[in-house]
This record gives structure tokens, sequence and C-alpha cells, in this order.
């Protein structure tokens, strides 16, 4: 229910608070399901392995990631954020090497001047039952950009915060870059009349770029 009290998140008892689209909102806790996929096994095996590498760097390696993150905010919650950690950057940085395919490193990158996206137009088809998801540009895509999905939304739905990583962006040919590959591994093929949210998002050095958003529904079979 909706409620009017301080900005909060978290676990109290067996209360839990959390942003909603129109103010404060607590609910009863309830234990969410574990289905132990492929990608968040994947995710946490990255975590695991990453906080084991942090403790094999030397003091010097450990301080040259302490002074990079003080110039990293953490990602805002509840209005505040605060300085990054070193190890919180540093499992940062290699947990989307990771999942983008990139060497992990010990030492942090060098800050990337980030290119900007081009204009990106979200184009689906729906050929004989088979969808294709394509992000068409004329313009050059960054190194590495990650692209981000919801599950597929109904048509009316308007607002999508259940945001996953599907990986890096594939290279552009013939004026497109297919995501159908990543899409489906992650989600299945959608259905027609479905509404889709992709998001994508240059990543620079250790500096994620704020994403930009494309939306479109699943067209009938022709």
């Amino acid at each position: 229910m909706k409620i009017l009290d301080v900005p909060s998140t978290g676990k109290r008892g067996v209360v839990v608070g959390q942003g909603g689209r129109y103010g404060q909102v607590s609910r009863i806790l309830a234990i969410p399901t574990n289905p132990r996929t492929t990608a968040q096994l994947a995710v946490r095996q990255s975590l695991s392995t990453q906080a084991k590498i942090w403790r094999t760097l030397t003091q010097a390696q450990i301080a040259a990631w302490n002074t990079a993150a003080a110039e990293q905010q953490t990602t805002p919650e509840d209005g505040q954020s605060g300085k990054m950690t070193g190890l919180q950057l540093f499992i940062q940085v290699n947990t989307v090497a990771t999942l983008t395919g990139q060497a992990t490193v010990s030492n942090p990158p060098t800050p990337g001047a980030p290119v900007g996206l081009p204009a990106i137009t979200l184009t689906l088809a729906n050929t004989a039952g088979v969808v294709s998801i394509k992000l068409a540009t004329t313009g050059t895509m960054p190194a590495i950009a990650l692209v981000k999905a919801c599950p597929p939304q109904s048509a009316g739905i308007s607002v999508c915060s259940k945001w996953r990583i599907l990986g890096k962006c594939p290279a552009v040919t013939s004026g497109a870059a297919d995501i159908t590959a990543l899409f489906t591994a992650k989600f299945g093929a959608p259905a027609a009349g479905k509404k889709l949210f992709i998001q994508v998002e240059e990543v620079a050095g250790y500096s994620e770029e704020i994403p930009s958003q494309y939306e479109g529904v699943v067209p009938a079979s022709t």
C-alpha cells in the first residue's frame, strides 16, 4: 500500500519499503523464487571470482583502485549516493568485462572518453512467424555497448523497470545490429502484439553512460 513516510528501501522485520511510481510503498516480505538460471549463476560466479581475485592484488594495485573509485559515485538510492570503494569498482569493471567477453584486468583501466551512441531505430519484423529484432543505424557503434531489455510486455504498458543485461551489442552489418539471438536466449521468441523495451548503454573504460531506450510492438506475422 502507498504510505506517507521518509523515502526508504530495504527490509525492516517483515515489512519491505521501496519507491513506487506514485510514492513510497510498503509491502509484506515475500521470499522471491530462485530459479538459478544460467545467467544468474554466471553473474554470481563472476562476483565470487572477482572478490577472490581482489584479495590477491598487490597493495599498490589496491591503492590504484581506491584512488580511481574515489572519483566514482554509487547508483543513487532514496536520493542518496556516495563514493565507490576500490573493491566495488574492481568488481563492476570486471563483471561487465566478463559479461561482454572482454579480458578482465588487475589494474584500473584508463577512463575512456565516450563517443556517444549513433541515431538508432528499433526495427521489429515478423516473417512467417519468425520475429527479428534489430537496431538500425547508419552510424558507428561504440567499441563496447551493453544491450539490456525487459521481458515482453503488454502493448498497453508504457513503463518497464525489470531490466536484464542481454550482452554486448553485435557489430552493425547491412545497416543494423541484429540482437534477436541475444533477446531470445534470455526471454524466448516474443509473440505478436507484445511490446519490447530495449536499452543500449555505452561502456567507456570503467564509465557506464546513461542508456538510450527504444520500444516497439511486435507486428503480426506476414
